[in-house]
C-alpha cells in the first residue's frame, strides 16, 4: 500500500478500448489520517477509458466527499536532470478521458481526498466497503527538536542540498530536513492542487512514523531521519548524500506504521535498517591518462581509508585518507606498461597492455572499476570520444550506472587532422531547431550559455588547474564566443543545421594545439541546448555544482597521413562498475 510506484507497475492490464467499468480501491484496510489526505490506488472490473473526474466517498456518518481521481504514470518528458531528482521518475496530474488503464503503459488511477478531522469508522467508495486503519494527525517530533516560530522557511528550489522540488513523493523530505535544520519546511502548494494533496499525504505517514519511532528512542529516530536528510560539501557546495532508493524508504515506512509489531521490534529492526546504510560515494572524474582520478564523498564525522590495487599487475597497494564531510578527488597512477605496437585508427593497443580494471577497497566496500587504458593516441581516422552525457546524479552515483543518452540530444565528436591542420567535427542531434536563437556573444561563462543550441570546446588545463587556455563556444546560428584564448585569423568555423541535427566542423588554429607536454593536447566539451536549461559534458564525469569537464588528453605526436586500410574507430570507454563485494545496501 505505502510504496506508489510497485502498485503502478503491478496494475492489472487487458488490452481492450472499451469504458471503464466497476471501479474500486485495490485494498480494503488503507491508512487513512484524519484531517489529513486519504490516497487510494483504483482498480475495476472492466479496464478502459472514460474514467470519471471524481468519485463519490461516502464516511459512516452519511457525509459524502467529493474524491479527485488522478493519473500516476512514468514521466517521459523529463530531459533535464539534477542532483536529487526523484528517482521514481513519475508525474501526477488529474485523470482526462483519454486515459486508458487497458494499456499496459505501466499508469494506474488513484483517489485523493481530504478527510475531516472527525472521520472514523467504515468508508463507502461505490457498493465497496473499506475499513481503514485510523490514524490521528501528526504531532511535532519534540523528541527531534522544536522549531522557533519565527524561523526562517525553507524555499522549495532547486539544490544539490535539497530535495527534489517538483517531486510530491520527495516533499516528506523537506519536512525532515527543515525539523533537522531548525526551520520551517515549505508549503506544497507552489506543486499545485495534486500535488499538494499528493505531497501531504506521504509526509503526513512520515511525522506519524517518526513520532512512534521518537516516542521510543529519540536517539534511532534521529538516526533514521539522519540517513534521510544527511548531505556533505564540497568546492563550497552542500550536496545530498541522503538513502534515496525508493523500495529502501517504503521498507523503512511500512515498519514503521506497522501495529502489528510492538514499539520495542519497531525500534530495533528501524536501528539494524540503519546500521545497514552507507551512506559514502565515489564516482571516477578522469578515466583516461596517466592517472585516474577518482572522487570520494565521507559523509561521516571520521576520516576513512580507501585503498587501491590495480587488477593483473605487480603493483602496489596505495592508500589514502579520506576527509569527514567532505569530497576527497584521489589520483591514482598508472602502472608502467611497454609499448609494442599500434594499429591505426584505434586508440593505444600494446602486447603488454595496461592493467585497466582498479579494485577500490574501505572498511565494508569493495568495488571494481574497467577503465580505459593509458592516454588515447590519434591516429587516423581520429579519435572519437564518448558521447557527452549530463552531469551525475545522486541516483546514478548511488547505483553506479548512467542514464542512457537519447538519440535526439545526443552529441559525437572526433578529432582529426586534414590538409596538415587539426580540427574536430561535431554532430549535435536535437528533435527539432530551436524557436529561441539565444544570442551568446555577452554570456561570460558557461552557465550563461544554457538555453542556447551550442557547444562549447575547452582546451588545455581544467578550472582548478589554472583554466583553459581556450574556451571556445560555437551556436548553431549566429556569432561564436571565445571566452579564452585568442584567435590569429585562422580558426574556421562551418555549420550545416538539418530537421534532426546540426552539424560543425572547427579548424583549429596551430597555436591552440600546443599543451604543456610535448606531443599531447587537454579537450573537454560542453552542450548546452536550445529549448532547454539542460547541459551535457564530457567526455569525464561531472557533478552539477561544477560546470567544468575536466579534460582528456590525447597524444597527437604520432599522426600519419600516409594511405591506410580503413579501420572502425573506437570511442573512448566510460567506466563500467562491476561490484564484487559489498557489506553494505547501496
Amino acid at each position: 500500500m505505502i510504496l506508489l510506484l510497485a502498485s503502478l507497475l503491478g496494475f492489472p492490464c487487458a488490452v481492450n478500448a472499451a469504458s471503464v467499468k466497476g471501479i474500486r480501491s485495490t485494498i480494503s484496510n488503507p491508512i487513512a489520517i484524519r484531517g489529513g489526505v486519504l490516497l487510494l490506488s483504483l482498480t475495476a472490473r472492466q479496464h478502459g477509458k472514460n474514467w470519471p473526474s471524481t468519485l463519490k466517498l461516502v464516511l459512516s456518518d452519511g457525509r459524502k466527499l467529493e474524491a479527485q481521481v488522478i493519473w500516476v504514470h512514468h514521466d517521459t518528458t523529463t530531459s533535464f536532470r539534477h542532483w536529487t531528482i526523484d528517482p521514481r521518475s513519475v508525474a501526477v496530474r488529474r485523470i482526462v478521458k483519454s486515459d486508458d488503464s487497458s494499456l499496459p503503459d505501466t499508469a494506474a488511477a488513484f483517489l485523493v481526498v481530504r478527510l475531516p478531522l472527525d472521520a472514523d469508522g467504515q468508508l463507502k467508495l461505490g457498493s465497496q466497503r473499506l475499513r481503514p486503519q485510523w490514524f490521528d494527525p501528526p504531532a511535532i517530533i519534540d523528541s527531534l527538536g522544536e522549531v522557533d516560530p519565527d524561523a526562517a522557511t525553507l524555499s522549495l528550489i532547486r539544490s544539490p542540498d535539497l530535495p527534489d522540488p517538483s517531486s510530491p513523493f520527495e516533499y516528506f523530505r523537506w519536512v525532515l530536513l527543515a525539523q533537522r535544520r531548525g526551520v520551517h519546511p515549505p508549503t506544497p502548494d507552489a506543486m499545485g492542487e495534486i500535488k499538494a494533496m499528493v505531497a501531504q499525504h506521504y509526509s503526513d505517514l512520515w511525522q506519524i512514523a517518526f513520532t512512534r519511532l521518537a516516542s521510543s528512542s529519540s536517539g534511532v529516530a534521529g538516526a533514521c531521519r539522519d540517513l534521510l536528510t544527511q548531505t556533505c560539501q564540497d568546492l563550497n557546495q552542500a550536496f545530498a548524500v541522503w538513502v534515496n532508493d525508493p523500495l529502501e524508504l517504503d521498507a523503512l515506512l511500512d515498519l514503521l506504521l506497522n501495529k502489528s509489531r510492538s514499539d520495542r521490534d519497531v525500534r530495533n529492526a528501524a536501528l539494524a535498517w540503519a546500521d545497514s546504510k552507507d551512506l559514502s560515494l565515489m564516482w571516477p572524474q578522469g578515466i583516461v591518462g596517466d592517472q585516474v582520478e577518482i572522487a570520494f564523498a565521507n559523509p561521516t564525522f571520521k576520516a576513512q581509508v580507501v585503498r587501491f590495487r590495480w587488477l593483473n599487475s605487480d603493483s602496489e597497494v596505495i592508500a589514502a585518507e579520506l576527509e569527514p564531510r567532505v569530497v576527497t578527488r584521489v589520483n591514482v597512477d598508472r602502472p608502467n606498461a611497454k609499448k609494442v605496437f599500434q594499429l591505426p585508427g584505434t586508440l593505444h593497443i600494446s602486447a603488454e597492455r595496461s592493467p585497466t580494471i582498479l579494485l577500490i577497497e574501505m572498511d565494508n566496500l569493495s568495488e571494481k572499476i574497467t577503465l580505459g587504458s593509458g592516454v588515447p593516441v590519434a591516429t587516423p581516422p581520429g579519435v572519437y570520444f564518448a558521447t557527452l552525457r549530463q552531469p551525475l546524479t545522486l541516483t546514478e552515483a548511488r547505483a553506479q550506472l548512467r542514464y542512457v543518452v537519447k538519440k535526439d540530444q545526443r552529441t559525437t565528436i572526433q578529432i582529426r587532422k586534414l590538409n596538415n591542420r587539426w580540427e574536430l567535427f561535431l554532430e549535435c542531434w536535437r528533435k527539432q531547431e530551436a524557436t529561441n536563437k539565444v544570442n551568446i556573444t555577452h554570456a561570460s561563462n558557461l552557465d550563461q550559455v544554457r538555453g542556447s543550441e551550442a557547444v562549447t570546446i575547452f582546451i588545455g588545463p581544467a578550472q582548478f588547474d589554472g583554466g583553459p587556455t581556450v574556451m571556445l563556444t560555437v551556436p548553431e546560428y549566429g556569432w561564436h564566443r571565445l571566452f579564452a584564448g585568442s584567435n590569429d585569423g585562422t580558426l574556421q568555423i562551418h555549420r550545416n543545421s538539418y530537421v534532426d541535427r546540426w552539424i560543425c566542423r572547427l579548424v583549429l588554429p596551430d597555436a591552440w594545439m600546443v599543451g604543456k607536454s610535448p606531443g599531447r593536447i587537454k579537450l573537454g566539451f560542453a552542450r548546452t541546448h536550445g529549448n532547454s536549461k539542460m547541459i551535457e559534458l564530457g567526455p569525464n564525469t561531472t557533478v552539477p555544482w561544477q560546470l567544468d569537464p575536466g579534460r582528456i588528453e590525447i597524444d597527437i605526436s604520432q599522426w600519419n597521413d600516409l594511405p591506410i586500410e580503413p579501420v572502425s574507430p573506437r570511442p573512448i570507454p566510460m567506466p563500467d562498475y562491476s561490484r564484487i563485494s559489498s557489506g553494505s545496501d547501496r
